[in-house]
């Protein structure tokens, strides 16, 4: 009796160590090397947005509003990483409840507030474009900022439903979404949720381009206004920030419906170490956008551009008017 309780309590001990793979080291480099780069560029974008008035208007509030779920998300992907990855994180989280679901929420925040507020961003885009008299009119930055203030409410309200017993999270059990959140919570609210916003901004998007088009075509280039030209460069921006918001959340909405979904008829004798491969490096690819987003505004603004040289204590490139044809941007 002894013996075997002995082994049994051996066993329990080796369980955490057991799910550790020899690839997870490769997910923890791409964490590091991604807030390496993402952290201090939307560091930089807030910074600069604060101390440069020529960045404040309400299409940029909203993207200093996205820098800062970045930011989070960044921030918190690490504090995943060493729960999820190594083993004093796994022995950890499989016996603190509430640092586990606090963790899992926290990042669905900073899923939820990136997919918003490109939703927001776009419906800007397009009103901006299509109906540039009343966006002027109607739109402005403590409009925006009292929406947003309205959306993170909701977000924050909706999200912390399993920390108050909307879970099913177990001793001994990994501190993963599909380990500790309700099936029907997961899939038929946030992935569904989630999946509706997606389609919603992919059609709001190709409205864009498609008014974007038309008007070029109607209106050439040469007879284009002013503002005209830079509304149509800060909608092909962020037109480039939604089709990499895209390319990096596809593979994990592809994978997590599949696994959460169809997981035991498709892999009856479990799910094969290759997929779960895939299935963990999606997670971490979903933050790379984040990283990158500061360097596509500082790539198609002018604006930006000349606000984080400023910011930096950089010298100041001057450019020629054939080159600067965007610079209200």
């Amino acid at each position: 009796m002894e013996a075997s309780t002995a082994a049994i309590e051996g066993a329990a001990d080796e369980q955490p160590v057991s799910l550790i793979k020899d690839w997870y080291i490769g997910v923890l480099i791409y964490i590091y090397i991604i807030n390496i780069i993402g952290v201090p560029s939307n560091i930089l974008l807030m910074v600069a947005y604060i101390k440069h008035p020529e960045l404040q208007s309400p299409t940029n509030i909203l993207i200093v509003n996205q820098g800062f779920a970045d930011l989070m998300s960044l921030l918190l992907i690490q504090l995943y990483g060493w729960l999820n990855y190594t083993t004093a994180g796994l022995e950890f989280t499989m016996q603190n409840k509430y640092l586990c679901l606090f963790c899992v929420c926290t990042l669905f925040l900073g899923a939820w507030s990136s997919l918003f507020n490109l939703l927001a961003l776009s419906i800007d885009r397009i009103t901006a474009i299509q109906f540039p008299f009343l966006y002027a009119r109607v739109v402005n930055e403590l409009l925006v900022k009292k929406l947003l203030t309205l959306l993170w409410i909701f977000m924050i309200s909706l999200l912390s439903l399993p920390i108050f017993g909307l879970n099913t999270w177990r001793p001994g059990i990994p501190c993963t979404s599909s380990n500790v959140l309700r099936k029907e919570y997961l899939v038929n609210f946030f992935l569904l949720s989630s999946f509706l916003v997606l389609l919603t901004v992919a059609v709001t998007n190709i409205w864009i381009c498609g008014i974007v088009i038309n008007k070029r075509r109607v209106q050439p280039s040469g007879e284009e206004t002013q503002q005209n030209k830079s509304q149509f460069k800060l909608t092909k921006m962020m037109l480039i920030v939604v089709g990499l918001f895209y390319l990096c959340w596809l593979p994990y909405t592809i994978v997590t419906l599949i696994l959460v979904t169809s997981r035991s008829w498709l892999f009856p004798g479990g799910v094969p170490e290759g997929v779960m491969v895939i299935n963990e490096f999606s997670k971490v690819v979903v933050i790379t956008n984040g990283a990158i987003n500061p360097a596509i505004y500082a790539w198609k603004s002018s604006t930006f551009r000349r606000a984080f040289r400023k910011t930096l204590h950089l010298p100041i490139q001057e450019v020629s008017v054939a080159s600067g044809a965007g610079r209200n941007l």
